[in-house]
């Protein structure tokens, strides 16, 4: 009895240690030492998710135990050799295999993985596990191969207990909050945000409102016409252009290249905090020529796709403010987030392009920023929509600018799922109109609305296959709602969306291009659009339209370039 008790004991101890590497490695020391190596990079501290992770941690271990206990011994063997195989594996993965690729995914552009690594890679994946359990499976009378489990099991399992160790040790400020950090380092850097302030405000002289509803596709916008085309009611005034295209096929780099005009050259292979940073001071000349003459600006767009910290964008933005504080809205999901990443570090590279959308915007499901003074970091993806319909409106000194990025359709992935998207996105631009409307202010105002960009037939993964038209709508100052829709097949484009604000605020026009409503049908415009794969290895896609832009054969690709790292939507 003594020794069959000792046996337990002793089955039970080893499966114990043997089910805890994998879920170490996972739930623990990744994600431990991807946050002590970039927490700068998150507004949230480490004891927002380190609970969960812990508990993440003694689940697998668990579900791993009560796999692994009751094994016969042959199969038992096998499954431990296994488990002991892929932590192995996910170890070497993390410290030696991924190259030079980042630890945030999306974050830092410009790695590369070429095709020989990624053959070495599978080759790897594929010899160890099975390495692992033939050599597990062979007879062990002298309990050789045992004890060399065990060692292999000590030493992954002390290694991933020292790296938390030493991340503590180099790194003590990420027990810290963000605001912490930042006055512990006494820099003059401020973590400023994009707040709500000033959502439901509107100029009493004049206002320009741009409502940028994201993937707004035009071949959507006329299949909801066909379908429902009372939506279309509100829009008495104002001018549809159906062969507007816009200048790039995804959020990022579109919503820069709206609001500052900057180009977005790819070979020179700059990050997205470099571009997003740079973006507003050196090229959003137009917007300062704006707010040069009178007009309060106001940009409500969210971080990650807009701007990487607004403490980089003008002054003279209103809704500008200095981050003062966060609450985690969700513990669990950050936890799951923060494994997500651990995935992306220790998983192949086959799997990695699986692993998509997993960077330093993901955790904004999970956090929320402010100011302090009540004013929220603005989250068009997440919370716009509902609620702020219900706010009451109000009128502000002065003339003003408001540019609103809105969820738009981006979760459609056919006409068919459309209507009901558009129509939330037209409860919120309708509170607008008839707050404009009743304030008598309607008239005078310029109300564009369009998308950043359409929807590809692609996939994101390949050269285009269809024509992409992105929506565009406007309403002139001067053109009251007793005028009807009309409609146009002007050849026009996103690059000459600032011509025409500056047209509408009467400022000269020095953009080099033409406003889009002096832009008259049947003449042919060359217009320029550049499509990039996202969620796999970046393949750059340029093409000159010459002609109508819903006729494909009108595009001509005039550049095919391939540069392997990711692109973020």
């Amino acid at each position: 009895m003594k020794k069959n008790t000792k046996e337990i004991l002793k089955r039970i101890f080893i499966t114990l240690a043997i089910s805890s590497v994998l879920p170490l490695t996972l739930f623990f020391s990744t994600p431990f030492d991807i946050y002590a190596a970039n927490f700068n990079e998150f507004v949230f501290s480490f004891s927002n998710f380190f609970w969960v992770c812990f508990g993440y941690f003694w689940a697998g271990t668990a579900i791993c135990f009560l796999i692994l206990f009751f094994l016969p011994r042959k199969a038992y063997r096998i499954v431990a050799g296994l488990f002991l195989g892929f932590a192995f594996l996910m170890f070497v993965q993390s410290n030696f295999l991924n190259g030079h690729l980042s630890a945030l995914k999306g974050d830092g552009e410009g790695n590369t993985v070429s095709l020989a690594w990624m053959i070495v890679n599978i080759i790897f994946w594929a010899a160890v596990p099975a390495t692992f359990m033939g050599v597990a499976s062979i007879m062990d009378k002298k309990g050789i191969v045992s004890a060399i489990g065990m060692v292999l099991t000590a030493i992954l399992c002390v290694t991933q207990i020292i790296v938390p160790i030493s991340a503590s040790i180099s790194h003590s400020d990420m027990f810290l909050s963000y605001q912490e950090r930042q006055q512990k380092s006494d820099a003059d850097f401020e973590h400023m945000l994009l707040t709500n302030k000033n959502l439901t405000t509107v100029g009493s002289e004049g206002n320009i409102f741009v409502f940028c509803v994201d993937k707004m596709d035009e071949e959507w916008l006329e299949y909801i016409y066909e379908k429902q085309p009372d939506l279309f009611d509100d829009f008495k005034g104002f001018t549809w252009f159906q062969d507007h295209v816009s200048r790039y096929g995804h959020t990022y780099p579109a919503i820069v290249n709206m609001l500052t005009e900057r180009p977005y050259i790819t070979d020179e292979e700059i990050t997205r905090k470099n571009f997003l940073d740079s973006s507003f001071k050196d090229y959003a000349k137009s917007m300062g020529k704006l707010h040069d003459a009178g007009w309060k600006i106001n940009i409500f767009s969210e971080k990650f796709y807009s701007y990487d910290d607004a403490y980089y964008l003008p002054d003279y933005i209103e809704n500008k403010t200095e981050a003062k504080d966060y609450k985690v809205i969700n513990s669990g999901m950050l936890g799951f987030k923060m494994v997500e990443l651990g995935l992306y570090r220790t998983m192949p590279f086959f799997i990695k392009d699986v692993l998509g959308g997993v960077n330093s915007d993901t955790f904004k499901r999970s956090v929320e920023e402010s100011d302090g003074n009540g004013n929220e970091g603005y989250q068009s993806m997440i919370k716009f929509l509902d609620k702020w319909t219900d706010e009451k409106f109000s009128k502000v000194d002065g003339k003003g600018f408001y540019f609103i990025h809105t969820e738009g359709l981006h979760s459609a992935y056919s006409a068919g799922k459309t209507v009901s998207l558009f129509k939330k996105n037209m409860k919120v631009i309708n509170k607008y109109i008839s707050y404009l409307k009743q304030e008598n202010l309607f008239d005078d105002a310029t109300i564009i609305i369009t998308g950043d960009h359409g929807s590809g037939s692609a996939y994101n993964r390949t050269a285009l296959k269809d024509s992409i038209r992105t929506g565009m709508l406007i309403k002139p100052a001067g053109v009251s709602d007793e005028e009807d829709m009309k409609t146009s097949q002007a050849q026009t484009s996103h690059t000459q969306l600032w011509a025409t604000i500056l047209e509408e605020a009467n400022i000269e026009n020095d953009t080099g291009f033409e406003s889009i409503l002096k832009t008259p049908e049947g003449v042919d415009q060359e217009r320029y659009f550049t499509w990039h794969t996202y969620n796999c290895p970046l393949w750059e896609y340029q093409y000159t339209i010459h002609g109508l832009a819903k006729d494909f054969k009108n595009w001509e690709l005039t550049r095919e370039k391939y540069f392997g790292w990711r692109m973020t939507d």
